[in-house]
């Protein structure tokens, strides 16, 4: 979560309730993550070591169950997405993606369709890990999370521990401060889309001062969790569909219902997935998870309820650290539900931490 303001360039060009068919040029800029402009491959062929690559991405996930948790900063195994990965050039890299379950929060066995959130997630560990193995960054040093994005033009196969390879081509951009990550998406073997990256490795005591500067701190939850938990079980969330649990619910207070477009963020800091590990700050795929439920609020369907809404593209730039004690709102800034891309800001205070775009496709009942 970048501290200074973020600028995000670029169109969308979308099929009204359907998957993109073009995508726009991945063009951002930002002083905070070093000032500097890249550019997606405009190919979308698969490049010959790409396809030796898929191939192989089955493999590599059948002989390899996933990559050290300590190098995707993770507590917990389980919720480790990378299988392995390989340099295939110079800052060009394949990577083997491994879903255990069918949605980001949870496993369900009964969606018809993968959870892009579990993309979005993959692609986050997959530029630790690069950065980690390949890049030489130390394993204590911090990452400040820019901006994400992903764009599907078909949809994930389901998730679950039988569910088909799904294999990142992965293209690193190294400038000033931060790093860009532009990612080709192939699930058995068909590219399906793209997704990108933008962010800042720092090591502790650069990291220690911009949160001091910023008005935060580098305590950990851990401090406050049993108040945070009881908390969180205090209000009553807002349904984001019938698969998500009460626990994964991450809104609540919704004013004036969906149609009032506002909701207060819920966190509950004992969530096995969101809070695997202690964090000072709120985590950036809360934010993202928050804006996905919010959108899913706000374009159901009445006869169906949220589970007849997913996202097809999110695009997120996170403009300030988000502190674990103060209230965040979630509102829908612009765009009307089922009329294209949809708008949304996360504010705390005066400050704006995030701020998000997202494009959705109707599902089948009960398919969240």
């Amino acid at each position: 979560m970048d501290v200074s303001a973020v600028v995000v360039a670029g169109d969308a060009h979308t099929r009204p309730g359907g998957y993109h068919q073009c995508a726009h040029d991945g063009t951002h800029a930002a002083r905070a993550c070093g000032g500097f402009r890249t550019r997606a491959p405009k190919d979308a062929r698969c490049t010959l070591h790409a396809a030796s690559a898929i191939r192989a991405a089955g493999r590599l996930i059948a002989e390899r169950t996933h990559v050290p948790k300590e190098l995707v900063h993770k507590a917990v195994a389980g919720e480790v997405l990378l299988a392995d990965a390989v340099q295939v050039a110079e800052e060009r890299f394949t990577v083997a993606v491994r879903r255990p379950r069918d949605r980001f929060l949870g496993h369900r066995g009964d969606r018809p369709v993968g959870d892009p959130l579990l993309l979005a997630e993959a692609v986050r560990q997959a530029a630790i890990y690069l950065s980690h193995r390949f890049h030489e960054v130390p394993r204590d040093h911090a990452f400040v999370l820019c901006d994400l994005e992903f764009a599907l033009e078909a949809p994930l196969p389901p998730g679950g521990a039988q569910s088909a390879p799904v294999m990142l081509e992965i293209e690193c951009t190294r400038a000033g401060r931060a790093t860009r990550m532009a990612v080709e998406v192939y699930a058995g073997g068909v590219r399906i889309g793209r997704a990108g990256m933008r962010w800042t490795a720092m090591e502790r005591r650069r990291y220690a001062a911009l949160r001091r500067r910023t008005g935060g701190t580098t305590v950990h939850s851990n401090a406050t969790l049993d108040e945070a938990v009881a908390a969180a079980a205090g209000h009553v969330p807002v349904r984001a569909g019938a698969g998500c649990a009460d626990r994964d619910s991450v809104l609540k207070d919704a004013q004036g219902g969906a149609a009032g477009g506002r909701w207060q963020l819920r966190l509950d800091l004992g969530h096995p997935v969101l809070f695997d590990h202690a964090c000072d700050h709120i985590p950036g795929m809360a934010l993202l998870e928050a804006f996905r439920q919010a959108a899913r609020a706000a374009s159901a369907d009445p006869a169906s309820g949220p589970e007849s809404w997913e996202a097809v593209s999110a695009s997120i730039t996170f403009d300030a650290f988000g502190e674990l004690d103060t209230p965040v709102w979630i509102t829908l800034a612009e765009g009307r539900p089922g009329d294209g891309a949809l708008r949304l800001t996360a504010v705390q205070g005066e400050r704006t931490l995030a701020t998000a775009e997202l494009t959705g496709a109707r599902l089948p009942v009960g398919g969240a």
